[in-house]
């Protein structure tokens, strides 16, 4: 599905956000147009919603580590922020830039 100035599976800069373009879809579609315009952006954001729900699962149950655990786990976590590619990795991740 596209408008005239962007696609729904592009929420670039400059380009109205995921909400703009749910919205334009709904409203096409209400307006008696295909639902399969609704498919289409499902089909584009369905990927980037299960990464930010697997990433959100991973840090949570790292979080929550039985306190046993836990100085592992920092240890662990103050070597990988030593490590370049770790750090940009997560830094993406975390900042949802890698969803562009």
């Amino acid at each position: 599905m596209t408008t005239k100035d962007h696609s729904v599976a592009t929420d670039e800069p400059g380009h109205p956000g995921t909400a703009v373009a749910l919205a334009d879809g709904l409203g096409r579609v209400l307006g008696g147009k295909s639902d399969e315009l609704l498919d289409a952006y499902n089909d584009a954001r369905r990927p980037m919603a299960q990464q930010v729900l697997r990433l959100t699962d991973w840090l949570t149950r790292l979080a929550t580590l039985p306190s046993a655990l836990r100085p592992a786990r920092n240890a662990a976590t103050i070597l990988a922020s030593h490590v370049p590619a770790v750090r940009r990795t997560l830094t993406w991740q975390l900042s949802g830039l890698v969803y562009r």
